[in-house]
């Protein structure tokens, strides 16, 4: 009695064909229906066939394409203007529309905030996922509940300073003792705070911040390399690297690197409302940590910052890790480009179709399909690499980005799981079911060298789909920030614009100043036309491929300039 079946039944790739003798009360099958208007659960359905007298149907609706960003969110994010790239922008809205639907009401008695984002994968939320996620949503804050959603996490630290990796939203609880993810609070904070100019947050959350710095030092110190820290598998958001069975306790990169990035980050914020003791503590720490990753972590012969084990060895496997430093501060000029010219560039490392995978293409394990973190192309790490990699080598930046972007986009368009070696899980799965059909889809990770999303950690089945999720920091932030080119300063009321792509660019919607901005830029046959339209005055750098940086102080209203 419900909406009408107007296709055949047909049956998963993936199943057996119905046999009528092997069928019985043990057997079930994944059987397909497709029906005109909205499937509705609470309708009666039955399968009838010739020579079984009854089947029992449990139904699991999979949705045939991807949200649609709603009108009132659609006017709080930006908009891109890039009229010769139509699959970038049917990504960048897809990523949008992705996030509204994570975004979760919180149970207040549970000490969550009202409202939050959510990776959605599960009943935890998880630092690091959130961390990434704000990254991006930050552009909407707070139409999208980005800065709220770090403030679940400040709420549950204990009382020695300690904030668990996950917690669960059912219970409010955390899911383990001495377990952590990146610690990378103090980076976003600092992001959210350079991008809006907003320092309401800075004097609450500093305190929590130096607390989990100082845990985090006390309470995961390296054993072999004193005043390194480490982590686990887990812990690092790395699952399946082939990294704790060899270094155990040892120095972890990443994390030590991450520590780093702390303190860098603690320094902007408390100069932002003149905490000179937190200055003072924080430019002697990661001094300390640089000179400790420099003098102890750096392997000289092989040009990468590598683990160590308990021993003080160094642990011989190049992964994604090993790029951190670049991004923390810590990596000079001389390290920096023989990262990225011996080892991102590098086709026997970690220069593949898609750029980055997690684990070098010489590795014993590494894995074209992506086997999770063993080959996978993950937004997070993507998205710090390229974050170091600008800091050094601006037009690899870019080149990376549109790498990473122009491959979610052919993957988002063209990937068909029934044509693919690698297949979908089932709906009834045990651990992680499916959740789409797998058509017009953002995923959990990428494969390094087809256009297809990444195997699990199972190395057959695929990732999750639907992972907005931190999987839109590529098609929005990297969009905006690496191949539109622009930085925004609300701390400074100053947008710097470095445009790189050959053709009409700009991004409209932006907020910025408590208005909004709109920036475009339309190519000529021999110039450049520039188009600002702004609420609130503010200084505008703008540097042309190969020319000198030009500014301008715009005024509110509308503005046009001939480059």
């Amino acid at each position: 009695d419900g909406p009408k079946v107007v296709s055949n039944v047909y049956l998963s790739q993936q199943e057996k064909p119905f046999e009528t003798g092997k069928l019985t009360k043990a057997n079930s099958h994944n059987v397909y229906l497709k029906t005109k208007g909205r499937w509705q659960e609470n309708h009666q359905y039955t399968i009838r066939h010739p020579e079984i007298s009854s089947c029992y149907l449990a139904t699991s609706v999979l949705p045939l394409s991807y949200p649609m960003l709603s009108e009132d969110k659609r006017l709080a994010v930006p908009h891109p203007y890039l009229p010769e790239r139509e699959a970038w922008l049917d990504l960048y809205y897809a990523a949008w529309g992705f996030m509204q639907g994570k975004i979760t009401r919180g149970k207040s008695a549970l000490g969550f905030v009202d409202e939050y984002i959510d990776e959605g994968f599960n009943e935890n939320i998880y630092q690091w996922d959130s961390a990434f996620m704000v990254a991006f949503a930050m552009y909407a804050n707070p139409d999208f509940p980005a800065m709220v959603t770090l403030d679940n996490f400040y709420g549950k630290q204990d009382k020695e300073g300690y904030i668990c990796r996950t917690y669960n939203e059912n219970t409010g609880e955390p899911t383990g003792q001495n377990d952590i993810n990146p610690p990378l609070f103090a980076w976003i904070e600092a992001r959210y705070t350079r991008f809006s100019g907003d320092t309401s947050r800075i004097s609450r959350v500093l305190p929590v911040l130096d607390h989990y710095f100082d845990w985090i030092n006390k309470n995961v110190a390296s054993i072999g390399t004193e005043g390194a820290v480490y982590n686990t598998d887990l812990g690092s958001g790395m699952d399946n690297s082939p990294r704790q069975e060899y270094i155990k306790q040892g120095a972890w990169i990443d994390l030590t690197a991450q520590q780093a990035l702390a303190a860098q980050s603690i320094v902007y914020l408390a100069k932002m409302i003149g905490r000179q003791d937190l200055i003072n503590k924080y430019k002697l720490e990661h001094q300390r940590i640089s000179k400790l990753i420099n003098s102890k972590m750096w392997h000289e012969k092989s040009g990468i910052y590598l683990d160590k084990d308990e021993y003080g060895e160094f642990h011989q496997r190049h992964t994604i890790a090993s790029f951190w430093p670049m991004l923390a501060g810590v990596a000079d000029k001389q390290k920096a480009k023989r990262l990225i010219e011996e080892h991102l560039k590098n086709p026997k490392s970690f220069k593949t179709k898609h750029l980055f995978p997690t684990l070098s293409v010489s590795d014993p394990v590494y894995d074209p399909y992506g086997h999770y973190w063993r080959g996978g192309v993950w937004a997070p790490t993507n998205f710090a690499t390229i974050k170091g990699i600008a800091k050094f080598d601006a037009d690899f930046a870019f080149q990376a980005s549109v790498n990473h972007v122009e491959n979610m986009s052919r993957v988002f368009q063209k990937f068909n799981p029934k044509s693919f070696v690698k297949k979908l899980p089932t709906i009834h799965q045990a651990n992680i079911q499916r959740n789409g059909d797998g058509l017009k889809q953002i995923w959990e990770s990428y494969s390094p060298e087809f256009v297809a999303p990444s195997t699990r950690w199972d190395a057959e089945l695929l990732v999750r789909q639907k992972f907005v999720g931190w999987s839109g920091s590529g098609p929005i932030a990297l969009l905006i920030e690496n191949i539109i080119g622009l930085e925004i300063r609300g701390d400074l009321r100053l947008i710097r614009w470095q445009p790189r792509l050959d053709e009409s660019q700009g991004l409209d919607n932006i907020n910025f100043l408590a208005g909004k901005v709109g920036l475009r830029l339309t190519k000529t046959t021999k110039d450049w036309m520039l188009n600002v339209t702004t609420d609130n005055a503010f200084s505008l750098e703008i540097q042309l491929s190969g020319k000198k940086p030009q500014t301008f102080n715009i005024q509110a209203g509308d503005t046009q300039l001939t480059l």
